[in-house]
């Protein structure tokens, strides 16, 4: 859609005049494309999209989402011998990390798998990771809490999620979110 020129309106520009108002200066913005493309699709599907923080948004749910796309996000280089977990909404932990200015270390990714690629010692592996406890409890992924869920009990429902089955709940694409 195009817009009309409003410097060409007599009436804004006299309305402008009587008010006084400078007319502003101003420079085109860039943005990113908000639809994915078809390798964006193929790249969240194998081996994840490595993303500044403000590509990043959080939806409604608190669920994270690039461009169009519902994402989890998780950190492809580990610090330490520690496997990292993935996140799937805006939990505590990813509030702390942006907080830390760690943020920009981390790769969205919608496998469904729970399989991600992390580079350790200098290899990419693909690699099983689990789903962040904070996210879980946010989310009330099946009932799961820390203060009425014993920690056996949480553990079962970490090594139980599916990805497959929250993106079934959920959808891949924000405008596809199915009532939980």
């Amino acid at each position: 859609m195009k817009l009309p020129d409003f410097l060409q309106s007599a009436a804004l520009n006299e309305l402008r005049s009587k008010m006084k108002a400078p007319l502003g200066e101003f420079e085109p913005v860039s943005l990113p494309p908000l639809t994915l493309s078809l390798s964006e699709q193929e790249q969240l599907q194998e081996s994840g999209i490595e993303i500044p923080l403000e590509e990043v948004r959080i939806a409604e749910d608190q669920r994270l989402t690039y461009k169009e796309a519902h994402v989890v996000l998780y950190i492809r280089t580990p610090v330490s011998d520690n496997l990292p977990k993935f996140h799937i909404c805006d939990c505590t932990k990813l509030r702390q990390m942006r907080a830390n200015h760690r943020f920009d270390r981390y790769v969205v990714s919608n496998r469904e798998d729970g399989h991600f690629e992390i580079e350790q010692s200098g290899q990419k592996k693909v690699l099983h990771l689990d789903v962040c406890q904070y996210c879980l409890g946010q989310m009330k992924w099946m009932g799961f809490s820390y203060e009425k869920i014993r920690p056996e009990d949480r553990q079962k429902i970490v090594k139980n999620f599916s990805l497959k089955e929250f993106f079934n709940q959920y959808g891949h694409i924000t405008s596809q979110r199915k009532s939980p």
